[in-house]
C-alpha cells in the first residue's frame, strides 16, 4: 500500500487544488448532474455562500466594531479563514503540505458552520433574503443527500463493495469441493486489506487464504483471481472470468 501511495492524502499543488477541490469531489459522492460542470458549480455556489458570509461578517465588524466577534456567525467565519491562513502560511514556511479529502474533513464543519449562521442571521435582520434562498438551498442539499443514499460502500473505497460478495461464492465453491482444497484467492493490491480483515476477523482462515504480495498481479500458485477488468487481460491465458461485477471481475484458474 505504501508503494502505491495509498497512504498519501497531502498534496503540494495549492489549498484550492489539493483542498478544496478534493472536498467538493468527494462532496459530489460521485453524482454528476451537470455532466463534468457539476464539480465546479458545486465550487462556485460554495464560493458565494463563503463570500456572502463574509460580507455579512463585515457588515457586522463595521457596526459593532470589536464586538462583532461575539456574533456566533462573525466568530466561526473568522475561525475558517484562520486555518486556511496557517495551513497555507505553514506550506510556505515549513513545506507542510496541504491536507486533502479525509485528511481535510475538518474544513467541512468549519465551512459550515458560518454559513448556517450567517442564514440564521438573515432571518432575524433580513427575512426576504432568507426566505428567498434558504428554503431552495435546503431542498436542494435533501435532494442530493437522499439521491446518494449508499449503504453498499464508502465512497473512497468503492472496490470493497463486492468483498463478502465474492467470499460467500468462494465458501460455496470450497463446501462443493469434495477434497475440500484450501482456496487461494490473488487480487489487485487495493482490494486486499478488506479481503484480510473479512478473512481473519470472521474466522474464514481455515478455507481461504490471501496471499500478500508487492507487485499488482501475482497469479502464482492462484486458484481465483479477483481484480480490475483493465487487468484482466493479462491474465486471460491462464484465467477465465466467471464473475463480472460492473468493473471488477473475479477469474478461476483454466483446468
Amino acid at each position: 500500500m505504501r508503494a502505491t501511495n495509498q497512504f498519501v492524502f497531502w498534496g503540494t499543488k495549492g489549498f484550492y487544488e489539493d483542498t478544496f477541490e478534493t472536498l467538493t469531489n468527494s462532496l459530489m459522492y460521485g453524482s454528476s448532474y451537470f455532466g463534468e460542470s457539476t464539480t465546479l458549480i458545486l465550487r462556485i455556489l460554495t464560493l458565494i455562500l463563503l463570500a456572502g458570509t463574509g460580507i455579512l461578517a463585515m457588515i457586522e465588524w463595521r457596526k459593532k466594531k470589536t464586538d462583532a466577534f461575539k456574533e456566533p456567525f462573525v466568530f466561526t467565519f473568522i475561525l475558517l479563514i484562520a486555518t486556511v491562513v496557517v495551513n497555507i502560511t505553514q506550506h510556505i514556511v515549513v513545506h507542510t503540505p496541504y491536507l486533502q479529502t479525509r485528511t481535510a474533513l475538518f474544513f467541512f464543519p468549519l465551512a459550515a458552520l458560518p454559513i448556517v449562521l450567517a442564514f440564521k442571521e438573515l432571518a432575524v435582520s433580513r427575512k426576504n433574503i432568507f426566505y428567498s434562498i434558504v428554503p431552495l438551498f435546503s431542498l436542494l442539499w435533501a435532494f442530493h443527500f437522499f439521491y446518494n443514499i449508499n449503504t453498499r460502500f464508502c465512497y473512497e473505497w468503492w472496490y470493497d463493495a463486492n468483498t463478502k460478495k465474492i467470499l460467500t461464492y468462494l465458501k460455496n465453491e470450497y463446501d462443493n469441493d469434495p477434497q475440500k482444497k484450501k482456496i487461494k484467492l490473488g487480487t489487485f493490491s487495493w482490494m486486499m486489506p478488506s479481503f484480510l480483515f473479512h478473512i481473519e476477523e470472521e474466522g474464514r482462515s481455515g478455507w481461504i487464504e490471501v496471499p500478500a504480495s508487492e507487485s499488482t498481479l501475482h497469479p502464482a500458485g492462484m486458484q481465483y483471481y479477483y481484480t480490475f477488468d483493465s487487468e484482466a487481460d493479462a491474465l486471460k491465458n491462464d484465467f477465465q472470468v466467471i464473475k463480472d461485477y460492473g468493473g471488477r471481475v473475479l477469474m478461476k484458474r483454466k483446468e
